[in-house]
């Protein structure tokens, strides 16, 4: 249950992102929300409010200060500016919060309203059990979540029909490409390396550093990472065809868990995403490929 309410007030695919204020009535069928564009028909007799700061609808029902229900689904979103100002923070980590009972299950790029959007599947299995499916969707001005939560996966299979069926209504007349706004909100840049060694292959990486000398062999692909000092490190490899995992990433030949895989379902491709810190240079190597 904990796990849960802090879920609903954090947004989970931008790190704790707060949510804009829409009101305190009661929420049910068609939702509109004016300063996003969003509009969406929310599941058949699902009610719910907005009085925490987002709507969140529920199929028991859902009342400020009442019981948290066991099915829920949230609406959040957050302005561009402070996704940019997150995503570019020395500081940001893609296991910043990371919990061993937690597992994610599938993350892919989709195409939502008609654009590319984030899909994150994840499920938590101790005393605080729950199965989550997330869309996060970009606008010129904002980032938006659509976030359907259970406490039981026989909840979750008995009920993500209905979550599925109404992120389909859902019209966002301006909606762009969540894949391109995460690069440039990050501030990265994308380019072809030409790699050497035992395999002959151009990769595209999308990055905020300088990248050299990479290498692709049996044992994976690795190259050089520099940047200035303050900016973030990150670099997303499109490993498409070379893609088989499970990955390992180290960082100058040791182990890490600051990467995330995704897969871009409307082009086959396959994208690993790795921070690392600047100010000095750096080897990254990935394997599995």
């Amino acid at each position: 249950m904990l796990r849960l309410l802090a879920a609903a007030i954090l947004v989970v695919s931008l790190a704790m992102l707060p949510a804009y204020a829409q009101g305190s009535g009661e929420v049910a069928g068609r939702y509109k929300n004016a300063r996003t564009g969003l509009i969406i028909d929310l599941p058949q007799g699902w009610t719910g409010t907005d009085g925490l700061g987002f709507p969140i609808v529920s199929p028991t029902g859902m009342v400020p200060g009442g019981k948290w229900p066991a099915v829920n689904m949230a609406i959040m979103s957050t302005g561009a500016l402070k996704a940019k100002e997150i995503w570019q923070d020395p500081e940001y980590s893609y296991s910043l919060n990371s919990d061993a009972a937690c597992k994610e299950l599938a993350r892919n790029y989709v195409l939502v309203a008609k654009v590319r959007a984030s899909e994150v599947v994840k499920e938590c299995d101790d005393q605080d059990y729950s199965k989550t499916k997330t869309y996060a969707i970009a606008t010129r001005d904002n980032i938006i979540v659509i976030r359907f939560s259970a406490e039981s996966s026989n909840d979750y299979d008995a009920h993500i029909a209905a979550f599925e069926k109404s992120v389909g209504t859902l019209l966002l007349y301006t909606a762009i490409d969540m894949k391109a706004a995460v690069k440039k909100l990050s501030g990265m840049h994308g380019v072809l390396h030409k790699v050497a060694g035992g395999k002959q292959a151009t990769v595209r990486i999308d990055t905020t550093s300088s990248i050299s000398d990479a290498e692709l062999g049996k044992a994976g692909l690795s190259f050089d990472v520099a940047g200035k000092k303050g900016i973030r490190g990150v670099a997303e490899v499109s490993i498409g065809a070379m893609a088989s995992g499970p990955y390992q990433v180290t960082i100058d030949g040791k182990a890490t868990d600051d990467f995330k895989v995704t897969r871009d379902m409307t082009t086959g491709e396959t994208l690993l995403s790795v921070n690392y810190g600047h100010g000095a240079r750096h080897r990254v190597a990935i394997t599995g490929l």
